[in-house]
């Protein structure tokens, strides 16, 4: 949904189908990179507040991930961009709902709503272990996503391979599915009439609690993991369905297939939290508390996070213990590694382009020799005319983050480094820039200098 919202509104924005090579000569005005950056951010969080029924949690996304750059009149465009997508979603639904005009349904994503999130003091307690845990969890998630793009990358290129690898990994999910039904006899009585029941190879009158977890939208299986009573599922059936369920989101991730990531990762850290909170407390609220540092632990978000469950959940007394674990959890991945959708590292080597090996304009040609005679020696050209009397300078001491500040926020080309007597000393052109990049390492930041490569 969030990248459907940005499609949508990076395509409306310019008034044109570069697809069709249609152009409706409308919106002109939107035409430039600036004005659709912005359509862009309020594309997403238009996406955020359709899914999770969040207009606010919609803005904070925009603002937290979605946009490069803020100004105080894109916060009202995204706020109503986020609030009319709600209505829109919430008039169509009344619609094939068959109530025309009720406009209190929730978001595409429902996880039901909480009548009772209470808490004690005691409990931040384990609301910071599963913080802590999720957290490490999530590092672990990015560092097998990472070692698997690199490997997709170089071997799996091909689109013929990408098919196989999704139908091997379509198939694996498949086995280990049927063998967990088959060998895990968890059964229990069916909790009321309505609703889906998987019999399986339980008794009449019974229900398969790991066909449950496993056959239903993994929507459906978040939901029942946060609202059903407690004793519904047994200690083992969830830490069995958690690992596996973990192991093959990281395999699936990244496939050549249309896959997400929100709902796998509330998926495994709700099934986590109702783990912990099993046998003595409500066991519903600590799912929702995992599912929270699961998803945290994994994307790194924090306050938009916080905003989105909350919205999505229709309970804003929990807001406290929710942002203390997103927090926690953020913070224990992010000493391992960064977010897997920012590792940039990925792409770390040689830098190779064949535009370096060119040798004709306007590249720079390759000067061997040159001859003037003494009257074409002696002329001068006046480039005055072409000068930039007032250029953006910077000092000799000044950081790299500093300049690189300057020219990503005011589009340079260049910058003119001066001494302490407003001497020039040198330049700086955005190909220096890039031979550098940061590394955030063990809860540090690095700077690396890159190596460009001579060969192919």
């Amino acid at each position: 949904m969030i990248h459907s919202g940005s499609v949508v509104a990076a395509g409306i924005s310019q008034g044109t189908s570069s697809t069709f090579g249609w152009d409706f000569g409308v919106f002109k005005y939107f035409r430039n990179d600036s004005e659709k950056r912005d359509f862009v951010s309020a594309g997403a969080a238009a996406g955020v507040a359709a899914a999770f029924g969040a207009p606010v949690g919609g803005v904070l996304f925009a603002l937290e991930e979605g946009s490069s750059f803020w100004k105080q009149k894109l916060t009202w465009r995204v706020f109503f961009s986020a609030l009319l997508s709600c209505f829109a979603l919430n008039f169509f639904l009344s619609l094939v709902n068959g109530d025309t005009g009720d406009l209190s349904n929730p978001g595409l994503l429902n996880l039901g709503k909480f009548n009772d999130l209470s808490y004690r003091f005691f409990e931040f307690i384990p609301f910071m272990f599963i913080g802590v845990f999720e957290g490490l969890l999530g590092s672990l998630f990015n560092f097998i996503n990472y070692k698997l793009t690199v490997i997709r990358m170089r071997y799996l290129g091909s689109p013929f391979l990408r098919i196989a690898e999704a139908l091997f990994v379509s198939q694996l999910t498949t086995l280990c599915s049927a063998l967990m039904i088959y060998f895990i006899q968890d059964c229990r009585k069916k909790t009321s009439s309505d609703g889906i029941h998987i019999q399986m190879f339980c008794k009449d009158g019974e229900e398969s609690t790991v066909a449950l977890l496993l056959l239903q939208t993994p929507e459906a299986c978040v939901r029942s993991l946060f609202h059903d009573p407690n004793g519904s599922f047994n200690w083992s059936t969830v830490t069995i369905f958690f690992f596996v369920y973990f192991f093959l989101a990281c395999g699936t991730y990244g496939l050549g297939v249309p896959s997400g990531l929100f709902i796998p990762t509330l998926l495994t850290g709700a099934a986590f939290g109702r783990i912990c909170g099993m046998e003595w407390v409500d066991e519903g609220k600590y799912a929702l508390v995992g599912a929270a540092a699961g998803l945290a632990g994994v994307v790194r978000m924090t306050i938009s996070l916080t905003v989105i469950l909350m919205e999505c959940v229709g309970n804003i007394t929990f807001g406290l213990p929710l942002m203390i674990v997103v927090v926690i959890a953020k913070f224990v991945g992010d000493f391992f590694n960064e977010i897997f959708n920012e590792n940039t590292h990925v792409w770390d080597g040689n830098i190779v382009h064949m535009e370096l090996f060119r040798a004709c304009y306007p590249r720079y040609p390759s000067v061997e020799e040159v001859s003037l005679t003494e009257e074409e020696l002696g002329t001068t050209i006046d480039l005055r005319p072409f000068m930039n009397p007032s250029p953006y300078t910077v000092t000799s001491a000044s950081s790299f983050q500093r300049i690189f500040h300057l020219f990503r926020g005011l589009g340079l080309r260049h910058l003119i480094v001066l001494n302490d007597e407003h001497r020039v000393v040198g330049i700086i052109t955005r190909k220096d820039i890039v031979k550098f990049d940061f590394v955030h390492e063990n809860g540090g930041v690095s700077l690396i200098q890159l190596e460009i490569c001579d060969a192919i």
